[in-house]
């Protein structure tokens, strides 16, 4: 092996290209991925010129009609036999709200009023807010227990209690303001609610006691259909 030892105190570099080319060639265009398709419609019911393009196979289609049985269902385009069809496929579930509350009872009862915009939805499935109660489903739980006294953990008093919950329609709070385009959209929740107090069950009276709360959009078919004259 020969050791070269270059002394110099400056290097030259010569040569090296004149042109540098890059080729942005990207190929042929492959298959188009899965596509999630919405509509009011039946998807089996639409033809192919009535989708914003051509459906492929494993794409997916979501049934947005409120008053459908079917709202919010999730189909998807696969092979049946010898044909493409729209097949269902699973159903979607909004999103709940949760939220605790501290309510006043007196004589056994109490009101609270919801922002509709703090379900999570801020579109509503709903035009007209009458009969509008039976587009939620309101899941409460009550734990009769002073709100006062539940931080210290002594003196609660926690009692047996059954609560009774009635969701009326939907109304626009017009309250404090003078002009606007938009109100909140106000639920009332009225709870009716009694104790055991170890030998007979009264109304929970002169407490204030905390009640945790689920709310989600559902669809109103059956309860409205059963209304007297009622209207979706």
């Amino acid at each position: 092996m020969v050791n070269v030892i270059y002394q110099e105190d400056s290097l030259t570099v010569l040569g090296g290209p004149e042109e540098l080319q890059v080729d942005l060639n990207i190929g042929a265009n492959g298959t188009r991925g899965g596509i999630f398709f919405t509509g009011n419609e039946q998807p089996n019911t639409l033809s192919s010129s009535q989708f914003p393009t051509v459906p492929q196979l494993f794409d997916l289609y979501i049934l947005t009609d409120s008053s459908s049985a079917n709202f919010l269902k999730v189909y998807q385009y696969v092979s049946v036999g010898e044909s493409n069809r729209w097949v269902e496929s699973f159903k979607l579930n909004s999103s709940y709200y949760f939220v605790n509350k501290v309510v006043s009872f007196s004589t056994g009862s109490a009101t609270l009023d919801l922002d509709v915009s703090d379900v999570g939805i801020n579109s509503t499935p709903f035009t007209q807010n009458s009969n509008s109660f039976a587009y939620f489903n309101v899941q409460a739980t009550i734990s009769n227990i002073n709100s006062e006294l539940a931080p210290d953990g002594v003196g609660l008093d926690h009692l047996p209690a059954a609560l009774s919950v009635q969701v009326g329609d939907a109304y626009e709070d017009t309250s404090g303001q003078q002009e606007s385009d938009v109100f909140p959209l106000i639920l009332p929740i009225e709870f009716q609610a009694v104790e055991f107090n170890g030998s007979a069950w009264q109304p929970i009276d002169n407490k204030d006691v905390l009640i945790y709360l689920a709310i989600n959009y559902v669809n109103p078919n059956e309860i409205i259909a059963n209304l007297a004259g009622g209207e979706s």
